[in-house]
């Protein structure tokens, strides 16, 4: 058995591990800034899907609120909405939506301010008469009784929502 050989094994070569060790880096780096990326798209989706629903929550509420100004039974025309103003409303029994540094604040008649909506930079309400495309110029001569239809602008850092709102019935007389 003197003359017989021992197999041979064979090794990796330093060479041949860095190598490895730099392609895997490599594949890790290009793997985490792709998951990096997804969880910052996902996270900028998530505040944007919130604000949005922050924002259907308030426009609902002051829809609701507009569509339900119209003059009451047996009145002459006097309008539900008495104040319009372009970050303000107030309404013949006090309750008022108005922008309050960034927050929307509803006041219900008698009642205190709630926060609808938070971290708002702006809402804007303008005020269209019956052409449905001009807006009403209350210091030019126009009045809120000539009101047909409300454009709704709210915007936040994450989201931009805007509706109009068609009068059941003119807030002026028929």
């Amino acid at each position: 058995m003197s003359g017989s050989r021992m197999p041979i094994r064979r090794a990796y070569t330093i060479i041949e591990l860095i190598a490895v060790i730099v392609i895997i880096s490599t594949i890790s780096s290009v793997v985490g800034s792709i998951v990096s990326r997804a969880s910052a798209m996902y996270a900028d989706a998530s505040a944007q899907r919130e604000a949005q629903e922050r924002h259907s929550f308030a426009l609902e509420r002051l829809v609701r609120a507009l569509r339900e100004a119209a003059p009451l039974v047996g009145s002459t025309g006097t309008p539900g909405l008495v104040t319009g103003e372009s970050d303000r409303c107030v309404f013949e029994d006090g309750t008022t939506f108005e922008l309050s540094g960034t927050d929307l604040l509803m006041t219900p008649a008698g009642g205190t301010s709630g926060v609808l909506a938070r971290d708002i930079s702006a809402f804007e309400l303008t005020y269209v008469g019956e052409d449905g495309n001009t807006a009403l110029n209350f210091l030019g001569g126009d009045t809120l009784d000539m009101t047909r239809t409300i454009w709704i602008h709210l915007q936040s850092n994450d989201a931009d929502t805007r509706t109009v709102v068609y009068l059941r019935a003119s807030l002026g007389a028929p």
